[in-house]
């Protein structure tokens, strides 16, 4: 079955509509900018070991993109198809592959990397001292940004996500000798006109006949979020953890 048109758009106005409503505030709703996007980005460039990076769980591209430029080589691991096709597209200077993440058999043979980026995608694993275990085999470094275990009455309704505590990842990652350099709250500040931004992209996107079923899971939740923003603020959050070989 074909794709969607949106994923195997060629325009390049389309394709940054694309990254504007997805990369630079769906994973990164810390503010409502690409200056906001790109400051989440130069936080992880911080704690990078080496000069070769493994996005994993990479989306649209926008990370990828941004350390590509910044200088970095950057592989981008996805387990959609469809994400491969736009991220391509978004960051050709960085290279993207389809691997199935919650295999155990395939984490085996994750690309060689210095440092290993986890950006929001954990919750999407279902195992992920398997993912965790292979990545730890093939890098120095591990940086992670994730949604924190209460965030679940809000996403998990929705994707089905798998929200864990803090100390879960913290002990696996510590369980293969491994030694946590940071771990800290980050607080998405923004959030609420991050999902107004999102719900008017989202319009156009309807217009264009493009509201494929993510972006339809996407726009329920910010009509959600919306509908209780001060709740929203109260409840949501990320985590930080940066981890090195010892």
């Amino acid at each position: 079955m074909s794709e969607p048109s949106i994923y195997s758009a060629v325009n390049a106005a389309q394709l940054e509509m694309f990254l504007e409503a997805f990369d630079y505030q769906y994973h990164f709703a810390i503010e409502d900018s690409k200056e906001g996007f790109c400051k989440v980005v130069d936080l992880i460039s911080q704690y990078i070991g080496g000069h070769s990076v493994v996005d994993c769980g990479c989306g649209y591209g926008g990370v990828a993109r941004q350390l590509s430029n910044a200088g970095f080589k950057v592989t981008g691991v996805t387990n959609e198809m469809r994400q491969v096709v736009v991220a391509t597209q978004i960051a050709s200077t960085a290279e993207f592959l389809y691997f199935d993440l919650d295999s155990c058999t395939e984490n085996k043979h994750l690309p060689m990397a210095d440092t290993f980026l986890f950006l929001e995608s954990m919750s999407h694993i279902k195992d992920p001292e398997s993912l965790i275990a292979g990545s730890l085999a093939r890098c120095s470094s591990l940086i992670m940004i994730e949604q924190v275990a209460h965030n679940s009455a809000w996403y998990h309704p929705l994707w089905n996500m798998h929200f864990r505590h803090r100390d879960y990842y913290v002990d696996l990652i510590k369980r293969f000798g491994w030694r946590i350099e940071e771990c800290r709250d980050l607080m998405p500040a923004a959030a609420i006109a991050s999902a107004n931004l999102w719900q008017r992209r989202l319009v156009e996107f309807s217009r264009n006949d493009q509201l494929d079923f993510h972006l339809t899971l996407l726009s329920d939740l910010c009509h959600e979020i919306l509908s209780d923003p001060e709740r929203f603020i109260a409840e949501i959050g990320l985590m930080l953890i940066v981890a090195r070989e010892t």
